[in-house]
C-alpha cells in the first residue's frame, strides 16, 4: 500500500507525538530515580530505534530532518529535566547531552545501508534499484520529486566516491566503514 507524502509525515509526527508523550510521563514520575547515566542507553536502545526504524529508505527532506531533531531534543530537554523556562539554548542541550543529532544517525546508517547494497550481486533487485530508471512518459509540471537515488547520488558525493566506483569500493568493507565514519565526525564538527 502506498502512501501519499502527507499522510506519510502525519503518521511520523503521531509516532513521535506518542513517543514524546510516553517518555515525558515515565522520566517525569522518576526524575530524581534515574540517573543521567542509567536513562541514555534505555532511550537510545529503545525509543530511538523505535521511532527511526527504517530510517534508511526515508526521502530526506528539511521538513522530516526538523521534525526528528525537535523530537529528540524535546526528549532530551526531559530527561535532563530541561524546562523551557530556563531558556537554555539547543545548542547546549546537545552539548550537555553529549549526544549526535538525531539526522545525523539516521544519515549514518543510510550510508552504512548503501554499502550493504552496494555489496549485493547485481542481480538482486535491491541492487538493480540502484540503476532503475522509469520508463518513458510525462512527468508532472513543477519540480520533479527528490528520490532515494538523488539522496544516494548526494551520499557519495559526501563521502568522496564516484559513483562508477561506489561498488569497488563498498566490497572493501574496511575502507567503506572509514569513509562512513569520516562524514559522521564531520557532521559532528557543523
Amino acid at each position: 500500500m502506498h502512501l501519499k507524502r502527507s499522510e506519510k509525515l502525519l503518521q511520523l509526527q503521531q509516532q513521535l507525538l506518542i513517543t514524546a508523550t510516553s517518555l515525558t510521563n515515565a522520566s517525569a514520575a522518576t526524575a530524581f530515580e534515574v540517573t543521567r547515566a542509567y536513562f541514555h542507553p534505555s532511550f537510545y536502545s529503545v525509543v530511538v530505534p523505535s521511532r527511526i526504524n527504517a530510517s534508511e529508505t526515508w526521502n530526506r527532506n528539511s521538513g522530516i530532518t526538523e521534525m526528528i531533531d525537535v523530537f529528540h531534543r524535546r526528549c532530551l530537554q526531559s530527561i535532563l529535566s530541561i524546562s523551557w523556562r530556563d531558556h537554555v539554548i539547543n545548542d547546549k542541550v546537545m552539548a550537555w547531552s553529549g549526544q549526535l543529532a538525531l539526522h545525523d544517525i539516521v544519515a549514518t546508517r543510510r550510508r552504512r545501508f548503501v554499502g550493504h547494497i552496494l555489496r549485493l550481486p547485481a542481480t538482486r533487485p535491491a541492487s538493480m534499484a540502484l540503476e532503475w530508471i522509469p520508463e518513458g512518459g510525462r512527468r508532472r509540471a513543477g519540480r520533479p520529486m527528490r528520490t532515494w537515488q538523488d539522496m544516494l547520488k548526494e551520499d557519495l558525493e559526501t563521502m568522496g566516491v564516484d559513483r562508477s566506483d561506489a561498488r569497488d569500493t563498498a566490497r572493501d568493507r574496511a575502507r567503506w566503514r572509514q569513509l562512513v565514519a569520516r562524514c559522521s565526525t564531520w557532521n559532528r564538527r557543523n
